[in-house]
């Protein structure tokens, strides 16, 4: 969620169900589900059960002769690392109707991470019958009820009442019935979201709320067979964010007391959703700005989220890239997917690119990625509230496989970066202020398919190279 420009998140009121794959215990025979698997990686200046076990039986029999069920949580056991210059590539598809056709069948093998609206279980189950081993995530807000002014439920509570098939983990209902303490208050009364009318700010510590959360997601992650897991929503850096005149609310008094709620809420859910056997990955927007507090969102998760990560978008001519400065700027955000990719997560990586609008962006971001994918990180690209697109068709450039990488990330000047690859290259200069020409260590073709020796980067600008 962008926490400063309070524009760019969804709303989502008006979604609707998933849930779980069988856990088969005790089989010796080896079982491989998954190409793509999940033991899973927050954002800019810009933005912001029932347990009954659930399981992707994968890779089921040991080396000792045993037999031990790997869940799709357990991200970097299940898969081998495709070639570091071989992109992987997450799709959001959140609001709209539950067709499968929004995502035709032949595109469907070319994402490996969905991000869904909680009640797309046609969509879902759709993508799994074309791709067995996409990873595909639930769509729920770890910090919002949604409803209609407290003094009138109006049509929220006449249906349901509950949380299956909804965006919420909590039931704004129950809450107002049952547990008022559950809402956050300002100057002692219950506010909605800045911006996003009927989502009721809720607090993720209050007692018995984090419980409940778990206790409703579960039960809707297990209503279907066909989510991997959850993508949590609002794991908000500054707890400021959405308060009316970005006050602090009345439970909280400092941004490290948000910090701390939020870390304690993922450490709780985290666990338990992965002995379950289902992902869990949060959209960590902004945390960069806090040293040391993305490694405490994603500690227990099986991976990370960062919505504006290197680029907010922009236009062709004015592309907002993020510059590296003071560690917080590109830097930050490389270290994001790095810390991802040493504990065998999985970092998503969203270049904003202003819905296709902002081709630098695309450079930028993709090249970014290209300098710090293991093999296993995803990327995507598009603009927070446009509508989704199929980004890797449109962009040529995002379909080159580079294949494997034959140098790490490193500086050849200052706040200049390059990685080479078996079939090509990637440069970013995250300089703020100079332009840097670089002399290519032979002839690379750029998108253009034009001969290059040199490249010329503009401050924030990147390239991707490839071979002839």
């Amino acid at each position: 969620m962008n926490t400063e420009k309070q524009t760019k998140k969804r709303n989502m009121s008006w979604l609707l169900p998933f849930a779980s794959i069988l856990l088969f215990a005790g089989i010796a025979t080896t079982l491989w589900l998954g190409a793509f698997a999940a033991d899973f990686a927050v954002a800019p200046e810009a933005e912001d059960g029932s347990l009954s076990p659930k399981a992707s039986v994968a890779n089921m029999a040991d080396t000792s002769g045993g037999s031990a069920v790997q869940f799709r949580h357990e991200f970097g056991t299940l898969v081998d690392r495709r070639p570091e210059g071989n992109p992987r590539f997450t799709y959001r598809l959140f609001g709209g109707d539950d067709n499968p056709i929004r995502i035709p069948e032949d595109r469907r093998n070319v994402y490996d991470v969905y991000l869904l609206s909680t009640y797309m279980v046609n969509i879902a189950q759709a993508i799994k019958d074309t791709n067995p081993d996409a990873v595909t995530l639930m769509y729920k807000d770890a910090s919002s009820a949604r409803g209609d002014s407290p003094t009138d439920y109006g049509g929220w509570c006449s249906a349901d009442g509950g949380t299956i098939g909804h965006d919420w983990g909590v039931d704004y209902c129950d809450a107002y019935a049952n547990h008022p303490e559950w809402f956050m208050t300002h100057q002692g009364s219950y506010f909605e979201y800045n911006g996003y009318p009927h989502h009721w700010h809720m607090d993720v510590m209050a007692a018995g709320y984090k419980e409940r959360w778990l206790s409703n997601v579960l039960a809707d992650l297990q209503h279907s067979s066909v989510w991997d897991g959850v993508f949590v929503d609002n794991m908000l850096s500054d707890i400021r964010a959405y308060v009316p005149g970005r006050v602090f609310p009345d439970q909280y008094a400092t941004l490290e007391a948000g910090h701390d709620a939020y870390a304690d809420f993922m450490d709780f859910i985290g666990p338990e959703l992965k002995a379950q056997g289902f992902a869990v990955v949060g959209n960590d927007n902004d945390v960069r700005l806090y040293p040391g507090l993305w490694e405490r969102y994603t500690r227990n998760a099986s991976g990370g989220y960062d919505e504006f990560w290197t680029t907010f978008g922009g236009t062709a001519s004015e592309p907002n890239n993020l510059p590296l400065y003071g560690g917080v700027g590109w830097e930050a955000h490389a270290a994001e997917m790095e810390t991802m990719a040493a504990q065998s997560k999985l970092g998503i990586a969203v270049a904003q690119d202003n819905g296709g609008v902002c081709t630098e962006c695309t450079k930028y971001g993709f090249a970014s990625y290209l300098l710090v994918n293991d093999g296993r990180q995803t990327y995507q690209q598009g603009y927070v509230d446009t509508p989704p697109d199929d980004f890797v068709a449109s962009t040529p450039m995002l379909q080159w496989q580079l294949g494997n990488a034959t140098s790490p990330r490193t500086e050849i000047e200052t706040n200049v970066f390059q990685r080479t690859f078996d079939h090509g290259m990637a440069i970013v200069n995250a300089d703020n202020n100079a332009t840097h020409t670089i002399t290519l260590p032979g002839t690379y073709l750029d998108e253009a398919g034009n001969p290059q020796t040199s490249v010329t980067l503009g401050p924030t600008r990147g390239t991707v190279l490839r071979t002839q």
